[in-house]
């Protein structure tokens, strides 16, 4: 699971990075974005406060970029 994200996440950073798109930067706050949320998978904490895991947290964080 994490090398299928690893290589969408570089596929799409290759994408920005030869593509002359208007809304690049969109991409690359994606791939930022996702990447910083993937490190939250992977690097796995307990619930804080009983009812917040980085599940939950990864859950908050890729929502937002899915509107870019």
């Amino acid at each position: 699971c994490v090398v299928m994200g690893v290589t969408q996440l570089l596929l799409w950073a290759i994408w920005a990075g030869v593509t002359s798109h208007p809304a690049r930067y969109k991409v690359w706050t994606v791939v930022f974005g996702g990447g910083l949320a993937m490190l939250l998978e992977i690097y796995d904490f307990p619930p804080i406060w009983g009812y917040v895991d980085a599940h939950a947290v990864w859950h908050a964080t890729t929502v937002p970029l899915t509107y870019l």
